[in-house]
């Protein structure tokens, strides 16, 4: 007899007809789905009220609301929400290329874009980066903090450029189960996210602002820059631990005096390791701010031209020439 396994048969829900699943999210599962009218793919999670039940309802719907409304483009659509007396229905866009998690971990290796440092090539890296740079500056202008970004939860979708094989996927951030208004002067305390991507001042029970995505985006830059974590612990605890350790001199895998296995000395371009211990700051006041993230020229695309065992200090950072690449004497 056969052991080979069933796939999951398609299931009608309303205008949709519901196939396998593809992910989990912050609250529910996540289904492949087609429209049935309109024969397009999308992708619905499913969140019961009884886990809802923790953060409230009417928080997370008014979330939902804000975020149907938002159309950019390195921001999953949501398409449709619905109710039920047991369930929450969130219709999204469908991404076709899954995660970036799964793009570190298998995908470079596919499409001959794996570094010498064991993440991503330097190109990818900043293509991604501006990419979630973008969609980060979005939801800074309407005042949404994320809370749970993690390579998980940035999806890939092939790019337009259907015409152009070596075009690089389009990034968009997903997964706003967590995400809440928070207003200029306000402070969040509820502990959320994932652990590894979540900031310091979470994991201490405090109250924060939106800086906490930015540590998010340094760990992510991190990951992709080297295909692992620059922090690693068993719990909450111990990662604080390694964090309190750590953070201060963050010392990467190139840089060590017997380089790790499968990397090279200066794999990693100096403008990125910077950007990384700007936003890898512990103490949220000693943090970069969003201005100056957008103003990096990581960000903006504009690269410095360092020399050979120099770090970029804040002073020196302040006084180079961005517009000319330059870097001061």
């Amino acid at each position: 007899m056969s052991t080979k396994r069933r796939s999951r048969p398609f299931r009608a829900w309303g205008n949709y007809m519901i196939g396998r699943k593809i992910g989990r999210g912050g609250f529910g599962k996540v289904y492949q789905a087609l429209h049935q009218q309109r024969k397009t793919p999308v992708a619905i999670k499913t969140i019961s009220r009884r886990t809802l039940a923790s953060v409230g309802l009417k928080p997370f719907m008014s979330e939902i609301k804000i975020l149907k409304k938002a159309r950019h483009d390195n921001i999953v659509r949501l398409l449709d929400c619905q109710e039920s007396e047991t369930h929450v229905y969130v219709v999204m866009e469908y991404c076709a290329m899954g995660d970036l998690a799964n793009f570190i971990k298998y995908g470079a290796d596919r499409t001959g874009l794996r570094s010498s440092a064991g993440g991503l090539q330097d190109h990818v890296i900043r293509h991604f980066l501006r990419q979630l740079a973008c969609a980060l500056r979005f939801l800074h202008t309407h005042r949404l903090i994320h809370r749970d970004i993690k390579p998980q939860n940035l999806l890939l979708q092939p790019s337009a450029e259907s015409t152009n094989s070596k075009a690089l996927p389009t990034l968009k951030v997903a997964d706003f189960g967590m995400a809440r208004v928070l207003g200029a002067h306000e402070l969040a305390e509820t502990a959320c996210g994932t652990w590894a991507y979540a900031a310091p001042e979470i994991m201490r029970c405090q109250k924060y602002d939106a800086k906490v995505d930015l540590w998010s985006v340094g760990v992510v830059l991190y990951e992709m820059c080297y295909g692992q974590l620059p922090f690693y612990g068993q719990n909450h605890v111990e990662l604080l631990r390694q964090i309190d350790m750590h953070a201060e001199q963050l010392e990467f895998p190139d840089e060590r005096e017997i380089p790790l296995p499968g990397t090279h000395r200066a794999a990693v371009s100096d403008d990125i390791k910077d950007l990384i211990r700007q936003l890898l700051r512990p103490n949220p006041m000693q943090r970069i701010s969003f201005a100056g993230f957008f103003r990096h020229p990581c960000v903006t695309g504009r690269r410095l031209i360092v020399p050979e065992g120099k770090r970029l200090s804040a002073s020196t950072r302040a006084s180079c020439i961005l517009a000319t690449n330059t870097w001061p004497a």
